[in-house]
């Protein structure tokens, strides 16, 4: 039966890929990867090669902007046992319909991701000090499962912990604020939402 097979190998193929991207040897790849879906949107002449490692405590480096990357999931979420969970599911299942799942997907605004992401940034304060923190670009990529995006999209905040501030979800990507020293393309967009629906 080749159309079984079909199925089956793809959503094999594709959890294992998924594995692999998501393994520590690849949290360069993926840090570049939130990077670049930020920059994508207001940098034409942008392309993925000139992102490079940065110097510690940093992540990835981009001109003169020095990104500390975090991705933002929901507590006691382990994407490890998930994917692993997918595979064993995908490899024992007889049929298409053994791969379906409920998807009970619940809205939250962009305003509120920000805030938690805001919240989350502002809690890991306490690893850098005051120094470190005035040469970082920090950027949240929240990722939520099942999670509905949608507005309130205006965002703003007097207090700032770093030398700027991202939020990226799987719909929207915005800079929300930048501090004295920040680069002259991020301070250029803060306050601009892009949504990749484009509505």
């Amino acid at each position: 039966m080749p159309e079984t097979v079909d199925w089956k190998s793809e959503r094999i193929q594709a959890v294992k890929e998924s594995i692999e991207f998501f393994h520590n040897t690849n949290k360069l790849e993926r840090e570049k990867w939130v990077v670049a879906r930020l920059l994508e949107n207001f940098r034409p002449d942008f392309s993925e090669g000139s992102l490079h490692e940065a110097e510690e405590p940093a992540d990835v480096q981009f001109e003169d902007a020095s990104f500390q990357v975090k991705e933002v999931l929901e507590h006691d979420r382990r994407r490890g046992d998930e994917y692993n969970k997918a595979l064993e599911k995908a490899e024992t299942a007889e049929e298409y319909g053994d791969l379906l799942e409920d998807y009970t997907p619940y809205n939250i605004s962009f305003e509120e991701i920000v805030n938690r992401c805001y919240e989350y940034s502002k809690e890991l304060t306490r690893k850098y000090g005051p120094k470190e923190r005035e040469n970082l670009d920090f950027i949240c990529y929240f990722n939520y499962l099942d999670s509905n995006e949608v507005p309130p999209v205006e965002v703003s905040f007097s207090e700032k912990h770093y030398r700027s501030f991202s939020v990226i979800s799987n719909r929207y990507r915005s800079v929300i604020y930048t501090a004295e020293g920040a680069s002259e393309f991020l301070k250029q967009q803060v306050g601009i939402v892009f949504d990749i629906l484009g509505k």
